[in-house]
């Protein structure tokens, strides 16, 4: 047992000496590996986003995985032994620490780019926008960006809006009845433990699970039996799970990296869970009239742009990268400007500030979303 302990570290030190990072790196192997056109409209390559609406839903993913991938594939795996991120974890189990510190942020900035809009058909495009991006994290691989989003959307601060889950299209709909399903904790979290075995790298656990794991193991499993003799079965049990995340840490993300959008991940706006509350009730107050509308069926989410409410989130690239063209371009003032605001700028009253009659006007050109009902 102990061998194979020291297999799976001295494997992840040699595969830490090649392992590939980096934008220069990555536009390398891309020339070899067919990577992916980048989804960024012609002429807002170097443009930092400022919002979640600014980046189309798949290379929004596509980054998340590159960061967090990153993140996760510098987790020393002789952090996960003795539970040494329990106490002290910066100093302990740094890269561990980071990982989970990054899953923290996620999940507050989701619900903060909801709150930070003034109109429920705004939010509830963001939100829209959000389980798209969880649903294609899922599918690359990066279950634990798609867990925070999950998460986000499970905050009571985002949950109360009962104005804002009305206007979710069916498909958004069907996204988060997926992640309900997936990220359900029945049977100790079985669906997504089934999800997650036998998996290669490279691939973004839900990291909590095994850490929950250990303690398990550690607290429920001494290490030396009363008689003296060593319990082998419960470091054949630890050297199973950090086998299993070794497995995830092999690999290279085939994606491009985009350093405009992983500027913008790197420092993503967020508010304490205190004031996310308060955002809450002051966007919607309790007790307020919920205006329910009527579903409308719609292949695409993005399909038509002259109503605000009755339709969709659907899945077309093409359809959603000029979306997202036609709001960049509305942020310029024309095509081929560059601007330079900082996420912070924005989300202290710049964005919020475009309220009113405006704010609606400019709804109606973004936006179509159906309904199936509130949320409580």
């Amino acid at each position: 047992v102990h061998d194979s302990l020291r297999l799976a570290l001295i494997e992840q030190q040699r595969g830490a000496r090649v392992v590939v990072a980096g934008a220069e790196a990555d536009a390398e192997v891309a020339a070899d590996s067919g990577m992916p056109n980048v989804l960024v409209p012609e002429g807002f390559l170097e443009w930092s986003p400022t919002s979640v609406l600014d980046v189309h839903a798949r290379e929004l993913a596509r980054q998340l995985f590159v960061l967090n991938f990153a993140v996760f594939r510098k987790i020393d795996l002789r952090e996960l032994l003795q539970l040494r991120w329990v106490k002290n974890g910066q100093k302990n189990a740094p890269g561990l620490q980071r990982m989970i510190d990054r899953f923290n942020t996620e999940s507050r900035w989701a619900a903060t780019e909801v709150l930070s809009e003034s109109h429920a058909s705004k939010r509830a495009l963001v939100i829209s926008r959000l389980l798209r991006v969880a649903s294609i994290s899922k599918e690359l691989g990066n279950i634990g960006s798609a867990m925070a989003i999950y998460t986000a959307m499970q905050n009571s601060a985002v949950q109360r809006l009962q104005e804002t889950w009305v206007n979710i299209g069916l498909d958004s709909w069907k996204h988060m009845n997926e992640l309900e399903s997936l990220f359900s904790m029945d049977d100790n979290y079985s669906s997504i433990r089934k999800h997650m075995l036998n998996r290669e790298g490279p691939f973004v656990p839900f990291l909590a699970i095994f850490l929950q794991d250990l303690v398990f193991i550690a607290e429920g499993n001494p290490s030396i039996h009363a008689d003296g003799r060593v319990n082998f079965q419960r470091y054949a049990m630890v050297a199973a799970l950090i086998k299993q995340i070794r497995h995830y840490q092999h690999g290279y993300v085939p994606f491009k990296t985009v350093p405009s959008i992983q500027r913008y991940l790197d420092d993503l706006p967020t508010l304490p869970e205190d004031q996310l509350y308060s955002a809450s009730l002051e966007k919607e107050p309790r007790g307020m009239t919920v205006r329910k509308k009527k579903p409308r069926r719609s292949s695409s989410f993005f399909g038509s742009m002259r109503s605000l409410r009755g339709q969709g989130s659907g899945d077309n690239d093409e359809v959603e990268l000029r979306e997202v063209r036609r709001r960049l371009h509305a942020h310029v003032g024309h095509e081929g400007d560059e601007v330079k605001r900082s996420v912070h700028e924005v989300f202290r009253g710049e964005r919020s500030g475009s309220g009113g009659d405006g704010g609606e006007e400019e709804d109606k050109e973004h936006r179509g979303g159906g309904a199936r009902g509130g949320r409580s």
